[in-house]
């Protein structure tokens, strides 16, 4: 179930039109998409005759496919992202961010994000946990954590579907834990794969905390719903 991602057909631009999202956004998330993750010409699988693996680029490792395989195979010049079919997890995301961490001494240590996510595998839920001591986290720009988890309508994909959040640098672990525990739960071969999040909305209600107002000392808690996928790496 690939993702289009219609490079040299359609622009890349990151426009979330109405949306409060794009400080969340890097304008570099399509770039180390393209750096790290596979893109083929055809919705096919490895052992089908027709998946060709796109290469060409416009120029370095991180600029847009040209879909010159693909056209020299008679197919239209797009790239798609690779991801493993019917390999998709509903999650739930508990997202918590505070703006100042103080150890035992009252000392302001930065800021500091908490994931917790519940993933619905075959044979009931498993819950994760990561601590991050940074208001950075994968993609995401550092930006007041507490707006971007509170008031930010958070949004990893635009109209063409070429942003995706997906787990690199300091989710790379969370990554890893994610793909073991889908890998015994689904019927897919997630070897040589990370884990992408492809959609997330708002879910308020019961556990949510709003306290991103200025010169508030507590964090912020949001509750979101989420698809997780699984995309091929690049070897």
């Amino acid at each position: 179930m690939n993702r289009i991602l219609s490079y040299g057909l359609i622009g890349l631009a990151l426009s979330f039109a109405g949306s409060s999202a794009l400080a969340s956004i890097p304008g570099n998330m399509d770039q180390r998409a393209r750096e790290g993750l596979l893109h083929v010409c055809a919705d096919n699988e490895p052992t089908d005759p027709g998946y060709i693996v796109c290469n060409a680029q416009e120029g370095d490792s991180q600029s847009p496919y040209t879909g010159a395989e693909c056209a020299a195979a008679g197919l239209l010049p797009i790239c798609e992202l690779d991801f493993v079919p019917k390999a998709r997890i509903k999650a739930k995301l508990l997202l918590i961010a505070d703006d100042v961490t103080r150890d035992n001494n009252d000392n302001d240590q930065g800021p500091g994000t908490v994931v917790h996510l519940e993933l619905k595998l075959k044979g009931g839920k498993v819950t994760l946990i990561e601590v991050f001591a940074t208001d950075t986290i994968g993609n995401w720009n550092a930006i007041d954590p507490e707006a971007l988890v509170f008031n930010a309508d958070i949004a990893f994909t635009n109209d063409t579907e070429t942003a995706y959040q997906f787990a690199n640098d300091n989710l790379t672990d969370l990554g890893i834990a994610i793909r073991d525990l889908a890998d015994a739960a689904l019927k897919a071969d997630l070897a040589g794969t990370v884990p992408v999040l492809t959609d997330i909305f708002r879910q308020s209600g019961k556990g949510e905390s709003d306290r991103a107002n200025p010169g508030d000392p507590i964090g912020s808690a949001s509750r979101w719903k989420a698809v997780i996928e699984f995309v091929r790496v690049r070897p």
